[in-house]
């Protein structure tokens, strides 16, 4: 399984929602519990959160796993398919989506 992250946001005088910024980025399940451990919630708890406050949180965790990333090596997943650096990468992606479309949303699918 695996998260899939896109972002969406309401367009000045419309009712309806137009993705904005990648397409969707894809990342495994595997690390969710290193993600909740550095963000305070896993990424399927991101959906239909605003831009602009997942961003210090987004950005939070990646500066733990950068910072100490022998203290979340113990979570990577045993398959290799999520590694500390990987999870790090993922949380950079979203977080810098985040800053250039702060009035977007999370829409979060897996």
């Amino acid at each position: 399984m695996s998260y899939d992250v896109s972002f969406k946001a309401k367009l000045e005088g419309a009712d309806q929602w137009a993705y904005v910024g990648e397409d969707w980025i894809n990342f495994t399940c595997n690390t969710a519990d290193m993600i909740k451990e550095v963000c305070g919630s896993y990424p399927s708890q991101w959906d239909g959160k605003r831009c602009a406050d997942m961003y210090p949180v987004l950005m939070q965790g990646a500066s733990l796993l950068t910072n100490d990333p022998e203290k979340y090596r113990p979570m990577q997943a045993r398959n290799g398919w999520g590694t500390v650096e990987q999870t790090r990468d993922f949380l950079r992606r979203v977080a810098e989506n985040c800053k250039s479309f702060p009035t977007a949303v999370l829409e979060v699918g897996h």
